[in-house]
């Protein structure tokens, strides 16, 4: 049985794409932590509608599902932009993104029906209203801890 990628409604597999590279599933006990990170991205539930979490050592994502990295002149709009996470894959109506102020995507993710949130910044005033400033505490915030 070739390698498979577990994302949901991928369908490629290292027989039909031989030049694809296939990361296995970091390991649960030794990587709890990234092994979560990759489950979440993974966006996979079981059949109790739980994070999927698989039994197998034999669990693959195929390198499509990673971004290559553009090195470190690239800003993180041009990034976003021209990778696959400005998609209906990742986002869906309703969800709320956090970002650093500056962050001026909040157009493309409109269009996806989902909310990009940033810290508020002066845009040519002196100073931030006590509403801006009240309001990008309680973003900051919440953006650290999670």
């Amino acid at each position: 049985m070739p390698r498979s990628c577990s994302v949901p409604f991928c369908t490629t597999n290292k027989l039909k794409n031989p030049n694809l590279k296939f990361y296995i599933l970091p390991n649960g006990s030794t990587e709890p932590r990234r092994r979560t990170r990759w489950l979440q991205a993974i966006r996979r539930e079981d059949e109790f509608g739980h994070l999927w979490d698989p039994k197998s050592k034999h669990v693959y994502v195929c390198s499509q599902h990673f971004i290559t990295g553009w090195g470190g002149r690239a800003s993180d709009v041009h990034i976003v932009r021209n990778s696959d996470f400005l998609s209906q894959k990742f986002h869906h109506a309703g969800d709320q993104i956090l970002a650093d102020r500056g962050f001026t995507l909040k157009d493309d993710f409109a269009v996806l029906g989902a909310q990009l949130i940033t810290p508020s910044f002066t845009r040519g005033r002196k100073q931030l209203s006590a509403e801006d400033v009240a309001n990008s505490r309680v973003t900051s915030n919440i953006r650290i801890h999670i």
